[in-house]
């Protein structure tokens, strides 16, 4: 994609957003073109929240036909698209009309270096292993995102990513290097009662996650805390590592057996393919906004697993590098 300066009609438009992430951000989103697999109602909120906040342009890569219980959570969608595709033409012209200055185009194959970013929200965990791999060759930092029910889950992979905030300054010399094992500051620059410090992540990919890393995540937890650990990490789990119950990733992690409910288990196991308009809303609200903040490079991204839990409406964040 060429890359364009932002109009001074974008500037009056977007005028909030540059307030926040400043002209510079607001034209690197200008030129990003992003990726999206899967129009589900995951991916119709993400789709949303990208065009109106004015990304350069969106391709969406989804050859499912439109189901009736499609339409409970993806508002693109009406009762007269039901058995045309969800990249039809009638659907991406809604999307269009949020803003016309976004580019919307369907894509049946995808080269992944043509994009700024891929976010998959309609995969198996296999196929999400390989796009990912995929992605890394190319350089492409990737997102997997789900909903199941009243659940949810975001992964990012961002490989490596700088990105900068802005604090109150602290006391004595700022302290520059590793600040945590994902996690390095590069510098740290005053700015009147502020200081502006830039920081590199380092993420892994789906391919390299292993219970261990879930281990080391929980082990120095305190018994109440891991109560709190939302009942779709260890389901979840279970799936990705072929184990044969929740029950057995549990007594691997440590984590109490009181955590297990039959009753939210079962609600869970029957809402694997249901996706509920509002919990989408919040997961593609969230997945979004990260999305955009790795494009202005502003604020801390995911790193790198978030749980979303509708019973608790809680979203905690693991990360497993």
């Amino acid at each position: 994609m060429t890359e364009q300066s932002i109009s001074a009609d974008e500037v009056a438009l977007y005028d909030r957003q540059i307030r926040l992430w400043g002209l510079d951000g607001q034209n690197r989103m200008r030129n990003s073109s992003v990726l999206l697999i899967g129009l589900n109602g995951l991916g119709t909120e993400v789709a949303k929240n990208l065009t109106l906040a004015g990304i350069g342009s969106l391709h969406i890569k989804d050859d499912t036909e439109v189901q009736i219980e499609d339409l409970s959570s993806c508002f693109f969608f009406s009762s007269k698209d039901i058995g045309t595709k969800r990249t039809s033409k009638a659907i991406l012209d809604r999307i269009s009309d949020l803003n016309p200055r976004v580019h919307i185009q369907a894509t049946q194959s995808a080269t992944y270096s043509d994009f700024s970013i891929v976010v998959l929200c309609s995969a198996s965990y296999a196929d999400a292993i390989n796009i990912n791999g995929l992605c890394r060759d190319a350089n492409v930092p990737f997102y997997y995102g789900g909903s199941f029910g009243l659940y949810g889950f975001i992964f990012a992979d961002l490989i490596t990513h700088e990105f900068v905030i802005t604090r109150k300054s602290s006391p004595g010399t700022p302290r520059i290097g590793p600040e945590t094992k994902t996690r390095t500051v590069l510098s740290v620059t005053p700015d009147g009662d502020n200081e502006i410090v830039k920081k590199k992540e380092t993420y892994i990919p789906l391919s390299a996650l292993k219970l261990s890393h879930f281990v080391d995540c929980f082990s120095g937890m305190k018994t109440r805390a891991k109560l709190k650990i939302p009942l779709l990490v260890p389901y979840l789990l279970a799936q990705w590592f072929n184990l044969d119950e929740p029950q057995t990733v549990m007594r691997q992690l440590d984590i109490p057996a009181g955590l297990f409910n039959e009753k939210t288990y079962s609600l869970l196991k029957s809402s694997e393919t249901s996706q509920l308009s509002p919990v989408v809303a919040i997961i593609g609200g969230v997945l979004a906004q990260d999305v955009l903040n790795l494009i202005v490079a502003k604020e801390q991204p995911i790193q790198n697993l978030l749980i979303f839990d509708g019973d608790t409406m809680s979203s905690p964040i693991y990360s497993l590098s």
